[in-house]
């Protein structure tokens, strides 16, 4: 498989952050109690792919950079051969998690690693962005503390080369949500930073004579204070004078030429009583919807589409894209964000998200009353996906994100960035669009579809997982 490179796009300079090669460790007692799961995230800058020379003279011939030492497992960069700068993690009772993520030197990267105590599963996300995960065959020892930049007593070997900024431990698993909060935007500014069981800025006034200093402060408030491993700073002055850089906010156009076609509120143009009579191609190059000019266009309320649906009478708000603006052949990846509240007025009656001209290409919830009250139907007509038996309290008047990847024998289709079914599903292409009902005008839509983006290549999971985090953030 191919190895990917994850760049940052920071920008808001902040204060300083630590310089390595030294060491910072707080393993003088329990951080978190035995058998915890928990979240470890960092922003970090490597100076280049091999290890920093060490501060006492000795080796510092190890294949590895240590980002994170901790009493149960080490996260390493490899630093030579075919997987010079590729990230890796292993725990010391079982298990590994390897990646095909290269971290790009001179380059700001946010850094996010989950452990799940409950299942023994674990996930590293790099800028926001799934790049692996893996299952441990024992639980982790007591998580006692936490070495950083280099592998505990042994400072002669596996000095991380470069700068690392905002470290948090939190005693949880974070979720996609929270993370693509951290990664958005500065750590210090979240207002979870409490339930943190450890945090380190590094913004502490530095002592002129650091001997008896008592170390960097625990923003978390739970007294965890990171010093080195001798009480002092070891070698050259550890501050950079190099800023710390925050990210600007991920959007679809970040996705470039994969990017086909994006709706969003803000492109909606209405009419005087705010219904939505054209939805245009944020990106320009592709879809505009169809104009309307009647009582069925959906609203748009409170920077949200409506959709509503007269079961009885086959009236419906829809959206409609044509297929000489939106024709794209497979494979292609459309992604929306909805709230579906379901219409019991008639039994069985489906809820249509979108639906693909010809090919009926769709994304549905079968919401009526009876046998199938609790099925999603992710797929297409033409082919199929089987449904999948999701408690009706799960998504009926919620907020969700629904993903279509359409690839012949590889299609996929996903829930809130989570992959619900594989399967064939065909050949054909993409000719047109519809949002809110079918092409015949049957099962509309009761809820709300503010926001969908359309790529022309088969989304992989780190991506939708992304969209997802993106989505999430808006509408909720």
């Amino acid at each position: 498989m191919r190895r990917t490179t994850y760049f940052s796009n920071r920008t808001n300079p902040l204060l300083r952050a630590v310089r390595f090669p030294f060491t910072l460790s707080n393993r003088g007692g329990a951080m978190l109690p035995p058998n915890s799961s928990y979240t470890i995230e960092t922003w970090f800058k490597l100076n280049a792919w091999t290890n920093a020379p060490s501060v006492f003279g000795g080796t510092h011939s190890e294949t590895h950079q240590k980002l994170f030492l901790g009493s149960s497992f080490q996260f390493h960069i490899t630093n030579n051969g075919t997987d010079m700068g590729v990230l890796g993690f292993e725990s010391f009772n079982g298990g590994s998690i390897e990646t095909l993520a290269i971290v790009p030197v001179q380059q700001w990267v946010h850094l996010c690693l989950t452990y799940d105590a409950t299942n023994l599963q674990g996930t590293i996300h790099l800028n926001n962005a799934l790049v692996g995960q893996g299952s441990f065959s024992a639980p982790q020892q007591q998580f006692t503390g936490l070495d950083l930049g280099h592998i505990g007593s042994n400072r002669s070997v596996s000095n991380m080369n470069g700068q690392m900024d905002e470290t948090r431990i939190w005693p949880y698993v974070r979720s996609a949500e929270q993370n693509a909060a951290s990664w958005q935007r500065p750590n210090y500014l979240l207002p979870d930073l409490p339930q943190a069981a450890a945090a380190w800025g590094y913004e502490d006034p530095i002592p002129s004579n650091p001997g008896s200093w008592t170390g960097f402060t625990d923003a978390s408030g739970h007294g965890q204070f990171l010093m080195s491993s001798t009480n002092q700073y070891e070698g050259s002055q550890p501050v950079s004078t190099v800023p710390f850089q925050a990210p600007a906010a991920w959007n679809p156009t970040r996705l470039g030429s994969t990017l086909a076609a994006w709706y969003a509120p803000d492109s909606a143009i209405l009419s005087p009583d705010n219904r939505v009579i054209q939805w245009r191609d944020k990106t320009g190059q592709h879809g505009d919807s169809e104009l309307r000019n009647d009582v069925q266009a959906p609203l748009l309320l409170n920077g949200s589409i409506h959709y509503t649906a007269n079961r009885y009478s086959g009236l419906h708000h829809t959206i409609d894209i044509p297929s000489s603006q939106l024709a794209l052949p497979q494979p292609f990846s459309i992604v929306v964000r909805a709230r579906i509240d379901g219409n019991e007025a008639a039994p069985g009656a489906t809820d249509y998200l979108f639906d693909g001209y010809n090919n009926s290409r769709t994304l549905i919830t079968n919401n009526g009353s009876g046998a199938n009250d609790e099925q999603f139907y992710f797929g297409v007509e033409s082919g199929s996906m089987y449904p999948v038996n999701i408690s009706r309290s799960t998504w009926q008047g919620q907020w969700h994100t629904y993903a279509l990847v359409v690839n012949g024998l590889n299609s996929t289709s996903y829930l809130d960035g989570n992959l619900i079914a594989t399967s064939d599903i065909g050949q054909s292409g993409l000719n047109g669009l519809r949002f809110g009902a079918r092409f015949s005008n049957e099962h509309g839509l009761n809820g709300e579809l503010p926001e969908a983006i359309i790529c022309n290549e088969a989304l992989d999971a780190a991506q939708i997982l992304q969209i997802h985090a993106y989505l999430a953030l808006k509408y909720s």
